[in-house]
């Protein structure tokens, strides 16, 4: 008679194990590209503040919202640039059971929504910098990250297990 557990517990194992082994290759790929990535990031912002008509200077991966007399500076780092919340959900991601094409969809799934909820989250700072200030910035900032960011894995993960489970374990 099999042993059901044990075979589970080591599937388990092996899922957790390139779990951590992705997470690891992720910052390790992080910190071998430098700060171009988060540059590239901070231009993108840059040409997104100026369509909605923010006054900004960006030099580098730092953006300056300027408010009055005031100047309000966001450096785009990596904690800051999602890749926490989308290793978290990488790693989640691979402890589910699931065929390669459907881990592939949902992991870049995931990086879609994850990216443009982290696009969301600089925005509302910038926007609450330029009009409420520092502090505003900062609070700001607190409250938007694991709302979005967080919650963004939450849900990808909870739609991504109920489709596990909708499909009987295996896609």
């Amino acid at each position: 008679m099999a042993r059901p557990m044990p075979r589970l517990l080591g599937r388990l194992a092996g899922r957790a194990a390139a779990a951590l082994a992705a997470a690891v290759l992720v910052w390790a790929a992080a910190g071998l590209a430098g700060d171009r990535p988060l540059e590239v990031e901070a231009a993108s912002l840059s040409a997104i503040l100026d369509l909605a008509g923010v006054s900004h200077v960006r030099v580098g991966r730092t953006i300056y919202i300027i408010r009055g007399g005031e100047v309000v500076g966001l450096r785009i780092d990596w904690h800051c640039s999602g890749l926490v919340s989308y290793t978290i959900f990488l790693a989640a991601s691979l402890l589910l059971p699931m065929r390669l094409w459907r881990r592939l969809y949902w992991l870049t799934a995931g990086f879609l929504v994850i990216y443009l909820a982290n696009i969301l989250r600089i925005l509302l700072v910038a926007a609450a910098a330029e009009k409420l200030g520092v502090e505003a910035a900062a609070s700001m900032h607190s409250i938007a990250g694991p709302l979005l960011l967080l919650g963004s894995v939450a849900l990808l993960l909870s739609l991504e297990a109920a489709e596990v489970i909708r499909r009987g374990g295996r896609l």
